[in-house]
């Protein structure tokens, strides 16, 4: 599966630091998860999706 995720954050002009402190994580989580370093929770992606407006399946294609 290829993240999506920097593409997304990226096209709504936010930093990893604005993402994390939106949902509470750190940016480092931010950056493991855009670079598919580690397994993240599903709540996180969450977060994440509702905070971009996407859905969590956005964030990753297969």
């Amino acid at each position: 599966m290829k993240c999506q995720l920097k593409t997304i954050r990226e096209s709504k002009k936010m930093t990893q630091q604005q993402l994390a402190d939106l949902i509470g994580c750190t940016r480092e989580n931010i950056s493991r998860i855009e670079n598919n370093k580690g397994y993240t929770h599903y709540p996180t992606l969450s977060k994440i999706a509702d905070k971009l407006g996407v859905n969590v399946s956005d964030i990753f294609l297969n």
